[in-house]
């Protein structure tokens, strides 16, 4: 029977997949109990993109989500020439992702620049590296670009497959004036606390990402 004119549509939302296949006897982590592994976050909105950024930069160093699908995910700072108000010469230095892959030469699949001859066989090896600055919201959405276009291309860790699928959600009303305001200036604060977390204790900085994060939280 054909829809009606009047029916609602389904609420369907963009997500992005992770999936990662198992060999017998891989290693694996022990929250892996079966042969793959698949997770999916929503990628609809530009903060469902930030909000994925995020996690992926909060995860490195704990073993999980980023290492068990991304290879040679790291952060790192990049530092460049500027200049004050007053003209003077200065350097600021941001926060950012770093990949880094190795791999055979004739495994070189990507559009991804390499680099012969700096992993110590130029013969037989290369390697592919990128940086992403991720101090401000819309360095993280350039990101999230790279992310939808790519789909981390050879950074990917082996039998890892990334790709867009659909969930179904309710489909969410505008938010009013005064909480998108307050979205938008907790937004300017979460970058402001992250490109300065190295200059502060690590407690100061949970009690302050805790504190952030319940203040979202209670939107």
């Amino acid at each position: 029977m054909a829809q009606s004119a009047a029916a609602t549509p389904t609420p369907y939302r963009r997500a992005l997949a992770f999936k990662r296949i198992f060999w017998v006897r891989q290693s694996k982590p022990d929250w892996v109990q079966g042969d793959d592994y698949a997770v999916v976050y929503p990628f609809e909105t530009d903060d469902d993109k930030v909000d994925l950024v995020d996690l992926l930069v909060q995860d490195v160093g704990s073993g999980g989500l980023t290492k068990l699908f991304v290879e040679g995910f790291g952060l790192c700072d990049v530092t460049e020439a500027g200049r004050t108000e007053a003209g003077e010469r200065c350097w600021r230095t941001h926060k950012a992702v770093r990949l880094l892959q190795y791999m055979h030469v004739g495994n070189v699949t990507s559009d991804v620049p390499r680099d012969d001859g700096d992993s110590g066989d130029e013969d037989e090896h290369t390697h592919l590296s990128l940086v992403f600055r991720i101090h401000t919201r819309d360095a993280k959405l350039e990101f999230a670009k790279w992310i939808a276009a790519t789909r981390f291309g050879d950074f990917r860790q082996e039998n890892t497959h990334i790709f867009f699928t659909s969930t179904i959600a309710a489909e969410a009303q505008p938010a009013p004036p005064a909480v998108e305001k307050k979205r938008t200036a907790l937004h300017a604060f979460a970058d402001l606390l992250f490109e300065h977390r190295d200059e502060m204790k690590g407690e100061v900085y949970r009690q302050l990402n805790k504190a952030l994060k319940a203040a979202h939280d209670d939107e």
